[in-house]
């Protein structure tokens, strides 16, 4: 059985919990993963637990922990957009620390490109022909189609549908139930808004919502 300590607690860390546990249920004891605890910031959290694993101090803490130990990045939402790559690039580990965790019932298609520590809950699709990037986080029933591509940190809410040849930049947060037509481009730490449909491209650093999508509140 192989060590992991999952780095933030919050609704994902739940999520990857449960995809865990379902892991387990089809793989030899070996191969089977034993979550150690969680790392996060909210010192209110230390010393307790959190969705029945323990909380053994804040995101610094990683660096000290033993070398054989993987690690889970399951710090995604809304609030984190922008902030999730600094993050990492604080904790300085090496990301072959980071093992991608698939779910059983996700459809990975031969041929897709998946990146260190992506966590691809159950009902995704992606295509064989699609890229995700490092640390890429997609959530339940949302769809990669083909030749699109992902960067580094994206977030997929549930339900999310990428229509083929999408580039999304880094960082990028995408609320649930979005969709996004053919070819558009997302610039890197942009947030999309939940049940927005986008039909031409965004760029960096923005907030957009709506049908159809346009940037709001000064953003860009």
């Amino acid at each position: 059985m192989k060590g992991l300590c999952i780095l933030g607690a919050g609704g994902t860390t739940k999520d990857l919990l449960d995809l865990i546990e379902w892991k387990n249920r089809e793989t030899s004891s070996e191969d089977r993963w034993r979550c150690l605890g969680i790392l996060d910031d909210d010192r209110a959290l230390h010393g307790r637990e959190y969705a029945g694993v323990p909380v053994l101090g804040g995101l610094a803490d990683a660096t000290s922990l033993d070398a054989d130990i993987c690690f889970a990045f399951a710090i995604g939402s809304p609030r984190t957009v922008g902030k999730r790559k600094m993050i990492f690039e604080r904790l300085a580990l090496d990301r072959r620390r980071f093992p991608s965790f698939i779910h059983p019932k996700a459809v990975v298609e031969k041929g897709a490109a998946i990146g260190f520590g992506t966590i691809i809950f159950p009902g995704v699709v992606v295509s064989g022909s699609a890229t995700l990037g490092p640390f890429s986080i997609l959530l339940a029933n949302s769809v990669v189609n083909h030749d699109a591509v992902l960067g580094e940190f994206v977030c997929l809410a549930s339900g999310v549908c990428v229509s083929g040849d999408v580039a999304i930049g880094d960082g990028v947060y995408i609320g649930a139930n979005a969709s996004l037509r053919d070819g558009v481009r997302i610039g890197e730490d942009t947030l999309i808004g939940l049940g927005s449909v986008v039909v031409s491209s965004i760029p960096s650093g923005c907030t957009a919502y709506g049908v159809p999508a346009r940037i709001r509140d000064g953003s860009g």
